[in-house]
């Protein structure tokens, strides 16, 4: 599947690119956004993975797989004729990251995970962790919602938890977290259920032998445990942790979620 994307200019046309794997349901104009203003050296390439925002629709539901997301992104590379590229994957968007690294890590010359996981492990605490930030009526107004997940209902619920992932729980942020996205993949999100609960990628990281950065923020959600998942499957791997944001800390604060992370990128750890 052809991936819609564009390309974020920077000013060594001949560095690696860097292609951004977004978190779902949202498709990549959050990521795109956030480095409006910002200078960077390397291309970056925004993409849309399939279901998502401008990309395509699949054909058949049983197509729906991290496997075919990963292949999407190696169409693309080829497409586009890079030889090597730097990947920055966001969340579930990981998830692609390391499917992608299990056929193609020969491709990654750098690779930056923001808070994801190697396996579904995950999901029970993150679930958690969000549900604790809920005040009484929010808990009682989504509860009706609870095992629903027609496309009505899930954007409700991703409402409420988007809010609930920045420094202070910000509905403002979260409205503009779902705006932003031309077409929220919601149906793809339910049809992921079961790809979700089953994922599991733990030794994949081991393989791969270049550059990585594992980058967690200060104020988020995302189960703590997974930061040292995480450094088994990447042992010698960079980290970073960014201060006084939260898992979008790309829209909270845009220069201090991504100068650090683009200097490290550019070499200049």
């Amino acid at each position: 599947m052809d991936l819609y994307n564009t390309v974020l200019e920077g000013s060594d046309r001949t560095a690696t690119p860097v292609y951004l794997l977004h978190t779902i349901p949202l498709d990549g104009n959050y990521l795109r956004t956030s480095l409006d203003g910002i200078d960077h050296v390397n291309d970056i390439v925004s993409l849309d993975f399939r279901d998502h925002g401008l990309s395509p629709e699949s054909k058949w539901k049983h197509e729906l797989k991290f496997r075919n997301f990963a292949k999407d992104v190696e169409k693309l590379r080829k497409r586009r004729g890079d030889k090597k590229i730097i990947l920055f994957a966001h969340g579930i968007g990981g998830f692609v990251a390391l499917n992608y690294l299990m056929w193609n890590h020969k491709r990654v010359e750098k690779l930056v995970l923001f808070e994801t996981a190697v396996d579904s492990k995950y999901r029970i605490k993150l679930a958690w962790n969000i549900r604790e930030r809920y005040n009484n009526q929010v808990k009682d107004m989504l509860e009706p919602f609870r095992e629903n997940a027609s496309a009505t209902a899930l954007e409700v619920k991703f409402f409420q938890s988007f809010a609930m992932h920045f420094k202070t729980p910000d509905y403002a942020r979260a409205k503009y977290l779902m705006e932003s996205s031309n077409q929220m993949g919601l149906i793809a999100y339910a049809l992921l259920h079961k790809e979700l609960e089953q994922y599991n990628m733990k030794g994949i990281g081991r393989k791969f032998k270049n550059k990585a950065l594992l980058v967690t923020a200060d104020e988020s959600l995302w189960p703590r445990e997974e930061l040292e998942r995480l450094r088994k499957e990447f042992p010698k791997a960079d980290e970073l942790v960014l201060e006084t944001i939260g898992h979008y800390g790309m829209v909270e604060n845009p220069s201090a979620f991504w100068e650090p992370i683009l200097r490290w990128i550019e070499g200049e750890e």
